[in-house]
């Protein structure tokens, strides 16, 4: 195949396996293996062209693939003609309409907008149409909160650009009037005579364009008790075992996703079990429940420390939050100004002079838009107090200099010293200068990548301030900020590092992190 990339080669064998649920990752390796030029036969060769592979489809949003797994899941073959139920709510019902919340997310491309998706009964090509429909807020709130918090807020904005001054200037955001894409399915509802706990079947036709026929269900039909019990076992046997492996990393949607797949490899297959809605299950959550207590909601199960508890804490008037980043999770590129406080329960900053979020250094630097998070700062600590430097307040001036921020007032740059003087003195009292002796050398390694990932997120988004960032260019700096995040989390842990292989494969993670970005860096150029 020439000089064909190692990326181009795994694209080549992929489309080959387009129509295969799974294929062995070991034949993709001999694929790439005796077409790849210039590739060395050692054995130390043979391990990094191993590991690049994992890291392209660990990167690949088409793919099902953790690293050191020998099977290789597609998406949209997993998921083609998987079925799952959507119970209209009343209000869609009278108006004849199907909103899209957060029912298709799980199952289709991220890159597929909520106005993109194609449904047909079977049978037929009339596609039901999108509408921009006006409708409160507090009315399908609900619908759209297995999306997460940014995602849903993301989408609402994309679907109408005018929304997010709404929902900022509101004082009662559960009454606010909001423009968002929703099917015409009057003619569907009147066709089958549908009433509220009635059902729509939607089955998946293709994952990559986010085609779907629906089928109507009347309640009755689903309505057994045993199998509803069972879907909830199964189904949350798979979000546990998808936490397990990829913690609070995932998106809910991508969350869902993965529980299907796990659920399966557990010999539990949800994809022809439509006996329970996504807009139903919170109602019915046993052992997960949904953190609302940091920057992102996530599926956790209940026996994990500090969870925030499950849907009856879902308020309506705390929706309308919004995390701030280059790209919306929704696929929408948009910036918009800071969030409103308006219309939710009091909180703790609700009683303090700032007008800014200080309740917890979490959402003061989610309320900064800061680029960096509580792992990235405790590193940071860390990295100072091992070469020397004995003072938290020039740690927190230089700390404020580096992530560029502007407080909202004199009171919140207070709370955040006080917040960042905490976590100094916290990592002072666990510092431990023998443990700290192999570490201090990788953590600064990956502090000086990280580094270099904000200077070229600062360069891009100036470059791109007339135009939307490539998304592939935003999900590979994702990727990186992930693989940068998840590393130095280990290093963050008090216990020592292993010896031995162990240690040198942390080594070379590292090192695989750091070539990766040195190329990423210079195609950027």
């Amino acid at each position: 195949m020439g000089t064909a990339t190692l990326e181009e080669l795994v694209d080549s064998f992929l489309e080959t396996r387009a129509e295969a649920e799974s294929f062995p990752v070991e034949e993709l390796t001999a694929f790439c293996s005796a077409n790849l030029a210039g590739k060395g036969d050692d054995e130390q060769s043979r391990k990094r062209l191993n590991r690049d592979i994992e890291l392209i489809l660990e990167g690949h949003s088409s793919l099902f693939y953790r690293a050191g797994s020998g099977q290789c899941f597609n998406r949209g073959a997993f998921f083609k003609g998987a079925r799952f139920k959507i119970r209209p709510s009343a209000l869609e019902i009278k108006e004849g309409l199907l909103f899209y919340g957060a029912r298709f997310a799980p199952f289709c491309s991220e890159d597929v907008f909520a106005d993109e998706y194609n449904l047909v009964s079977p049978g037929s090509e009339l596609k039901y149409q999108p509408l921009a429909c006006p409708v409160q807020f507090g009315q399908i709130a609900k619908l759209f909160q297995m999306l997460g918090r940014s995602t849903m807020i993301d989408c609402i904005v994309a679907d109408d650009a005018g929304n997010y001054q709404i929902l900022q200037n509101t004082t009662a955001a559960e009454k606010a009037l909001v423009k968002l894409t929703a099917f015409n399915f009057g003619a569907f509802y009147q066709k089958h005579h549908f009433s509220e706990g009635d059902a729509v079947i939607a089955t998946v036709q293709n994952w990559n364009t986010g085609s779907f026929t629906v089928e109507y269900a009347s309640q009755s039909s689903l309505d057994d008790q045993s199998e509803i019990s069972a879907w909830i076992s199964d189904f949350e046997e798979g979000l546990i075992q998808a936490y397990e492996d990829y913690g609070e990393y995932l998106e809910i949607p991508d969350q869902i996703a993965h529980a299907y797949l796990c659920a399966f490899q557990q010999g539990h297959d949800l994809r022809k079990r439509p006996f329970l809605s996504l807009e139903e299950y919170p109602t019915l959550m046993r052992d997960i429940t949904i953190r609302r207590d940091g920057p992102e909601w996530t599926l956790v199960p209940v026996d994990e420390p500090t969870v925030s508890g499950g849907y009856d804490n879902y308020i309506p008037e705390d929706e309308p939050e919004h995390d701030h980043s280059p790209e919306c999770s929704c696929g929408h590129h948009h910036c918009h100004p800071d969030d409103s406080k308006d219309g939710k329960p009091l909180a703790a900053e609700d009683f303090s002079a700032s007008s800014g979020r200080i309740d917890s250094l979490d959402h003061l630097l989610e309320d900064l838009s800061a680029p960096l998070d509580y792992t990235e700062i405790y590193a940071m600590i860390q990295d100072d107090l091992a070469n020397g430097q004995e003072s938290a307040g020039e740690f927190v001036r230089k700390l404020i200099d580096f992530m560029g921020v502007h407080f909202a007032d004199d009171a919140q740059e207070a709370a955040f010293y006080n917040f960042v003087e905490e976590c100094w003195e916290d990592a002072s009292e666990r510092f431990d200068p023998v443990i700290e002796e192999t570490k201090t050398p990788l953590r600064t390694r990956l502090l000086e990548l990280n580094s270099r990932r904000l200077e070229l997120a600062r360069t891009l988004v100036e470059r791109y301030r007339d135009s939307k960032i490539p998304k592939k260019t935003v999900d590979r700096m994702k990727d990186f900020h992930a693989r940068i995040l998840n590393t130095l989390g280990l290093l963050n842990a008090d216990r020592s590092l292993p010896e031995g292989a162990e240690y040198e494969q942390l080594e070379l993670r590292i090192g695989d992190i750091e070539d990766d970005w040195d190329e990423f860096e210079e195609q950027q150029q």
